[in-house]
């Protein structure tokens, strides 16, 4: 397997342009290992064998998915079938529509995501529109990170929800 040394992107010598290049580079490379040959071992290609473990799991539970709390213990098992050299212990699907979608199916990710569609268009017509911005990089974060797993990401999303559901409830009385 092909493998770069990440070291370069952690030199303090370089500068901050450089350094994110560098990442980039290595990120490229990770993605194109894993979809080349599998390989996982690096940031970005043991995200996407999260995904992909991910969808194998959604596609045995589509409708309602296999629990709330269930993704780790299901991406064990989906894991160890295919990797029994590498066992996993546990898994974190590194995506909040990843993770939803194989806890509570396509009826959890629907709702999850008309939650998400609401709160957009409740913060467009609050009094304040450019809340849009950060819930919308919240939103993006959600996609490449499981920031409903961190707490004080998942406060915030809980916390700008709240806020956009405030302004309709005020909007109504």
């Amino acid at each position: 397997f092909p493998s770069h040394d990440t070291s370069a992107a952690s030199v303090p010598g370089l500068s901050p342009v450089k350094r994110n290049v560098e990442r980039i580079l290595i990120a490229q490379s990770e993605i194109t290992s894993f979809l080349k040959y599998g390989n996982s071992q690096g940031s970005q290609s043991q995200r996407l064998k999260f995904w992909s473990s991910g969808l194998s799991i959604l596609i045995g539970s589509p409708v309602f998915g296999t629990g709330i709390g269930s993704y780790s213990a299901e991406y064990v098992k989906e894991n160890n079938k295919s990797h029994k050299d590498a066992p996993a212990k546990e898994g974190q699907a590194h995506s909040d529509f990843v993770m939803i979608a194989v806890q509570g199916g396509a009826i959890g990710l629907a709702l999850y995501v008309f939650l998400l569609f609401s709160t957009w268009v409740a913060l467009g017509q609050s009094r304040e529109p450019a809340m849009r911005l950060p819930f919308f990089i919240l939103v993006v974060g959600s996609t490449f990170n499981s920031l409903l797993w961190d707490s004080a990401e998942g406060l915030l999303i809980t916390l700008m929800v709240a806020i956009a559901s405030s302004g309709q409830i005020n909007q109504r009385t």
